[in-house]
């Protein structure tokens, strides 16, 4: 703990922050981001500078012996700050956390960790709240309250119930139903939790990974980052029920079934081997299988007796041969249009948005949900008006649900690239791809006050030691781009919900965003309501938080005032305890409480320092 002298000054900042944007930088660390500030700018250690800066005087800077080393401006001198000759200006002059030394260079400045870290004019005048934009300080002898207008916060004082925008980019190509649906039951469920836990006024719009097809309003929809209006009420023939088997006849099939699906009692009559001509063909060069067994069906009945109520035979041809067993997506009951963006006042309407028609038409060449986000929240762009239905001072969520990995490109692709288009590398790297980099900066801009969460929900490795994901990885890269001498679809990963690619580029997107980003791996569960849980924890984190003016001090203390009453909260586990985190970005300190307890609209988190 560090002490400050503040001359009777109380701060009090409403659940959220005030969220200037820093400068970032990403290296080699493993998905972590570093938010990394210039010469002279605010800081609380000397890794929040950029390389060749110390954190000196809460300035990043360097030391200096004489004014001719500081060759930064014009008006840089080398002069004390805080017991040690640095590099500063005369008006961003640094000062100890132990001594105020700010008095001394301009009369009645203070010292001061927030925007402007380093010696700070105190408030001449109030706005009427006793608060300033753009200052931690506060008016002499009055208390500073940070108001969700001003300040972004998300939990805020009265009645206003601050937005939580979610964009999902469902990918509607082959394979995805199973997921589409099991997503679908869950939304509703993940809306009124958010709604309810926060206060909030949560809206949710999607949209699917084609860029290329027109919304013809018959048989695409929700192309070029549209919102989705327009409810699936069956999947293609591609979603029959199956399961992927190493075989050659529909006898293999019957007997592997009651392994694979717990029906011990069919026939081969019951079964179809879906297998290429050659048995080289049957698996991939990393293991993975291209041979299905697909159950064959006769009547609606037989269908629901084995796989529930929503079931049902599809008839896709003539020939019985061609018949299979399919399921329903939960979207009989939504309307033939359904509103762009859904509210939590209407959670049933959620699984219509993200019940997207299957695109196989010709111009669906490739996937491109990185793409597909930037057109659909682009409040310059082609959605102009969609994008301006969310709102820009609350938390916006984009959730990326698909099976295989992003190929959004500068351009087109050759056709002998469509299979392979995400293994090509991204345009600084030689290849065709945007850069990740764009599309991360794109959605941090989205809200300045740098509330932005980011989930992948992709193909990743079933290994659990880092050798072997790498090993497993290297092994999906070498497969997928292996000469084709007969067809083969390599996938990395199976589970419940079906099999998947590499979702590579989707991983990286959402590890950008730090304690904001989240990747679940497709295969890894039967059921989407387990991935959004883990959204939601992120999502309350991310409300919850309330900027610290300063790290920790001597007596620094948190209370939750609540209906009136006052609770101190203490650091640590338990219903009245609070956690620290200096991985926060959108706090100037980089430093931010998260209390335990879940809020309830109107409460407030008061910091307050003697």
């Amino acid at each position: 703990m560090r002490s400050t002298i503040f001359g009777g000054l109380r701060w009090l900042l409403v659940l959220g922050g005030l969220g200037a944007c820093l400068s970032k930088s990403t290296g080699d660390t493993g998905g972590e981001t570093h938010w990394q500030k210039g010469w002279l700018a605010g800081c609380v250690s000397s890794a929040d500078c950029e390389a060749g800066l110390s954190c000196l005087g809460h300035l990043c800077t360097t030391t200096c012996e004489s004014d001719s080393e500081c060759e930064q401006g014009e008006s840089a001198a080398c002069q004390d700050v805080g017991g040690e000759n640095a590099c500063v200006t005369p008006e961003r002059i640094g000062c100890s956390s132990a001594t105020l030394t700010c008095d001394s260079a301009h009369a009645g400045w203070t010292c001061n960790y927030g925007p402007a870290s380093g010696c700070a004019q105190p408030i001449s005048v109030c706005d009427g709240t006793g608060w300033q934009a753009g200052t931690f300080d506060t008016c002499r002898d009055r208390v500073a309250t940070l108001h969700a207008s001003d300040a972004g916060a998300t939990i805020v004082i009265g009645d206003r119930r601050p937005p939580i925008d979610v964009l999902v980019v469902m990918d509607n190509t082959g394979g995805m139903a199973d997921v589409q649906r099991s997503f679908a039951k869950a939304v509703g469920p993940f809306l009124t939790r958010l709604a309810d836990a926060t206060g909030a006024d949560v809206r949710l719009a999607a949209t699917s990974v084609d860029v290329q097809c027109e919304d013809d309003g018959g048989t695409q929809f929700a192309t070029r980052g549209r919102f989705n209006s327009v409810a699936a009420q069956q999947y293609a023939p591609t979603a029959m029920r199956a399961f992927r088997t190493v075989c050659s006849t529909d006898e293999e099939c019957a007997a592997a079934a009651c392994d694979a699906t717990g029906q011990c009692d069919t026939s081969a009559d019951n079964w179809d081997c879906r297998s290429p001509p050659s048995e080289s063909c049957q698996t991939n060069p990393n293991g993975s299988i291209n041979t299905t067994c697909r159950r064959l069906c006769t009547s609606d009945d037989e269908c629901r007796a084995l796989y529930g109520d929503e079931a049902y035979c599809q008839h896709p041809g003539g020939q019985p041969e061609d018949w299979g067993c399919n399921v329903a997506p939960p979207t009989q009951a939504c309307p033939s249009i359904v509103p762009e963006v859904v509210s939590d006042d209407e959670p049933e309407l959620a699984a219509c948005v993200v019940s997207l028609v299957e695109n196989s038409s010709t111009c669906m060449k490739f996937a491109q949900g990185l793409e597909a986000s930037r057109l659909a929240l682009d409040r310059q762009g082609r959605n102009e008006a969609q994008a301006k239905a969310f709102q820009r001072d609350g938390l916006l969520v984009v959730i990326y649900v698909s099976n295989g990995d992003d190929c959004s490109t500068q351009g087109t692709l050759p056709e002998e690239q469509y299979a392979t288009c995400a293994l090509q590398g991204s345009t600084d790297e030689g290849g065709p791809l945007v850069p990740v980099r764009e599309y991360i900066d794109f959605l941090g801009a989205q809200r300045p006050s740098g509330r932005v969460v980011v989930m992948s929900i992709s193909g990743q490795s079933l290994e659990t030691e880092p050798e072997a994901i790498d090993a497993d990885i290297a092994a999906y890269v070498a497969s997928a781009g292996s000469p084709k001498t007969c067809y083969h679809s390599t996938t990395l990963c199976e589970g419940p919900l079906g099999a998947a690619t590499h979702g590579a580029r989707y991983a990286e997107l959402a590890l950008a965003f730090g304690s904001d980003g989240e990747v679940v791996n497709l295969c890894g569960s039967a059921d989407a309501s387990e991935f959004l849980a883990r959204l939601e924890t992120r999502v309350l984190t991310n409300v919850r938080r309330a900027c610290a003016p300063r790290l920790p001090l001597n007596g620094f203390t948190v209370t939750l005032v609540s209906a009136g009453v006052e609770r101190v909260l203490v650091e640590g586990p338990g219903e009245d305890g609070y956690a620290m985190t200096v991985d926060a970005p959108e706090c100037n300190t980089g430093a931010a409480i998260i209390p335990n307890r879940t809020l309830a609209p109107g409460d407030r988190i008061v910091i307050g320092v003697p």
